[in-house]
């Protein structure tokens, strides 16, 4: 007798519908079974050194933003810009609103978006619009050629969104978008995101841009919304920082070496940072900045070759914490004159304290560690304009300085 036959049909030619679905099913678990031990048993590629870059790059991300996740359903690019414009707007608006807007503007510019820089669309020996080279390019592979009106039916359905789509919305809603994706990180604390429609907007909805290498053609890109900065202020004061040569220049006075306005700075300006390691009264290292290792490292700077002077530090007791320095002495050194603004001293040849142009403010930095007691050795020192400071140079003796 046969063990997988019921002695209704062991004797017969065929099997019944019950002895026939148990052996259908036991094939099929036997498959799943060698499908899966296949998989285990392949070996995962890799990773390329882009995906080790985006993979430091999102986690640096996550520690310093509040991001917001957004559905990976082929909606995020637009479902993400949509809970960006509610959170700056408090006004409600829809994925598909908001491609049926996007499609509705392609087809009256006729193709063009302010502020791109190349053309994604163009007119073909017909006259007829259609994509242009770039946009038949994804990641190295040729995609078909679409005239404008396909593009925008696939806009209205389910085309993923990306610089294009951004772009128009930034410009339908007046707003500045922020995309911050790993190409345009450097592995430090500065971010460089693309910025999408007029860049002195104060109305700003910044995403976060994850790209899938596991994809050949983008499809799996995404897109999250970031809600907020932790480091906001510090990150808008290095943005703004001057440039030397350009809006101040290194000058000696009374004060001793300081620096000049190159241009008019009004009351609140950032100007420079006077910002080092955190050290003791001995000018022993406390706190490592990041940030000054690596510049040290790029002159090759040993600061144990400068002794530590209290004078030319500043103490953070006034802030709580005892026995506690910035040590900016070593950055006011001729060595790193080719640097942006760093420890420079006194604006405008003004030296004392009471007659500075300058005010400190302490703001959170990222590249220090958080300390829970006096909420001081994490934050980087600024010095603002106290007053207005205005240009110490003609026009004509600009001209010359400049040239």
């Amino acid at each position: 007798m046969d063990e997988r036959r019921c002695k209704d049909c062991n004797d017969k030619v065929y099997q019944c519908w019950r002895c026939k679905k148990d052996d259908d099913d036991a094939r099929k678990a036997l498959k799943a079974i060698v499908k899966l031990q296949k998989k285990a048993q392949k070996k995962k590629p890799e990773p390329s050194a882009d995906e080790l870059k985006q993979g430091r790059f999102l986690e640096i991300m996550r520690k310093q933003f509040v991001v917001k996740d957004i559905a990976r359903d082929g909606n995020c690019c637009f479902t993400s810009f949509a809970a960006g414009y509610f959170k700056l707007s408090g006004i409600q608006v829809q994925s598909s609103q908001l491609r049926n807007e996007v499609a509705d503007f392609l087809i009256e510019s006729k193709g063009l978006v302010p502020g791109m820089v190349y053309d994604h669309f163009e007119k073909n020996e017909d006259g007829e619009i259609v994509t242009s080279a770039v946009m038949e390019t994804k990641r190295n592979v040729r995609v078909a050629t679409k005239t404008l009106q396909q593009y925008a039916d696939s806009v209205r359905k389910s085309l993923y969104g990306g610089d294009l789509e951004v772009a128009v919305l930034a410009h339908l809603y007046k707003v500045q978008v922020r995309v911050y994706c790993w190409q345009f990180y450097h592995d430090h604390n500065v971010f460089h995101p693309q910025y999408f429609g007029d860049i002195c907007c104060d109305r700003c909805i910044s995403l976060l841009w994850e790209q899938d290498f596991q994809s050949k053609m983008g499809g799996q890109d995404h897109y999250d919304l970031v809600c907020s900065d932790h480091y906001h202020k510090w990150r808008e004061y290095m943005r703004k920082m001057p440039k030397l040569n350009v809006d101040i220049a290194i000058c000696m006075g009374e004060a001793g070496r300081g620096i000049k306005a190159l241009r008019d700075f009004r009351k609140g300006d950032v100007l420079l940072y006077y910002d080092g390691h955190r050290v003791d009264s001995q000018g022993r290292v406390v706190f490592e900045r990041a940030e000054v290792t690596r510049l040290y490292e790029a002159f090759g700077f040993d600061p144990c070759s400068v002794q530590f002077q209290k004078t030319h530090s500043v103490s953070l007791c006034c802030m709580r914490s005892s026995d506690v320095y910035i040590d900016g002495y070593a950055l006011s050194l001729p060595l790193f004159d080719s640097e942006e603004v760093i420890g420079r001293g006194a604006v405008a040849n003004s030296g004392s304290l009471h007659a500075s142009n300058m005010k400190p403010e302490f703001h959170d930095a990222p590249d220090l560690p958080m300390d829970k007691i006096d909420q001081v050795r994490n934050k980087k020192m600024f010095l603002v304009a106290r007053r207005d400071i205005m240009c110490v140079l003609s026009p004509s003796q600009l001209n010359l300085f400049l040239y």
